[in-house]
């Protein structure tokens, strides 16, 4: 399918108190066989976890960080904000949210034959929730949680790293006429 995107696997490690870097150690171990072209992490991931993983992937590790627009008066900005010089980027989350539970409900993202995995994955995508709020008047819509939903919110960074490999949001005239091979 033309923009379908296929998800090859899912990977997640527990904390371990005693070891604090032990699971993105693991993590890094399996991105390197994969050589990514982004890296996406929470900027809440952990200053030494995010530290790591900058120092593995230099050219490839961002950290993201969620805004919330709660003010019908405030500019909501749907196109990312990518700070090249500090590798940040910063999206609208609510807007990142909608867009990947709206990817998964128009089976735009393959899927690898049902699992393990695949049930988490999905029990962690129904413990997200977009709610309608009001604040003085004011309606705006967040991005909440009722349960676990870090397999969800991974799959949202995924697509944060799509977009930024896509250049989605642009026009066609600021796009490349070609794709690199």
């Amino acid at each position: 399918m033309k923009g379908g995107i296929d998800l090859l696997n899912i990977y997640w490690f527990k904390d371990n108190p005693v070891k604090p870097l032990e699971p993105v150690m693991y993590f890094t171990a399996i991105l390197k066989a994969y050589a990514p072209n982004l890296i996406i992490a929470d900027s809440g991931y952990g200053q030494d976890r995010n530290t790591v993983l900058y120092a593995q992937f230099p050219a490839a590790m961002w950290s993201c960080y969620w805004r919330t627009i709660k003010s019908a008066h405030q500019r909501v900005r749907f196109r990312d904000q990518w700070v090249e010089k500090s590798r940040e980027v910063t999206v609208d989350k609510t807007t990142k949210v909608q867009r990947m539970l709206h990817k998964l409900k128009l089976r735009q993202i393959g899927m690898f034959p049902w699992s393990e995995k695949i049930q988490m994955l999905t029990k962690h995508i129904k413990n997200v929730r977009i709610m309608d709020m009001e604040d003085d008047g004011d309606v705006y819509q967040i991005a909440t949680r009722i349960g676990d939903d870090h397999l969800g919110m991974a799959l949202t960074y995924a697509l944060i790293g799509v977009d930024k490999l896509t250049d989605m949001g642009k026009t066609q005239s600021q796009r490349f006429g070609f794709e690199f091979i």
